[in-house]
């Protein structure tokens, strides 16, 4: 006569699961070992190859002449737009008449040698 559901203890339910699931266990192993080892062999391949055709497309886009010449432009009219920015901001801020007499100020202080007292642009504390 068969044990009735609450007759059976945990530990006993336990291991009757456990042999069960046990041979789907090393299966699973088994297949996990296969793939592995087959993934291993072509791993160094695999990476070999990636390096190679990635930096073969780097190469042979830095060497075509449609993209050289186009950084090449976007690189000068770079260049060009920041001096040509520079030199109106310069230019500006000399022709400023506030500009000109801080630096008299600055000019007439450092003539001073010799003098204890803060520089006529800075606050006194």
């Amino acid at each position: 006569m068969a044990p009735q559901e609450s007759q059976v203890s945990y530990v006993s339910l336990f291991a009757r699961e456990l042999v069960r699931a046990l041979p789907w266990g090393i299966v699973f192993l088994i297949v996990l070992l296969i793939f592995l080892i087959g993934v291993k062999r072509n791993f160094v391949a695999m990476a070999d190859f990636a390096l190679k055709s990635s930096t073969q497309q780097v190469k042979s886009m830095m060497l075509d002449p449609r993209i050289v010449g186009g950084v090449k432009n976007t690189v000068k009219n770079g260049l060009n737009y920041g001096v040509m920015t520079g030199k109106d901001t310069l230019f500006r801020t000399v022709a400023d008449p506030y500009f000109k007499d801080e630096v008299k100020k600055a000019v007439d202080y450092w003539r001073q040698a010799g003098e204890d007292e803060p520089p006529p642009w800075r606050s006194k504390k």
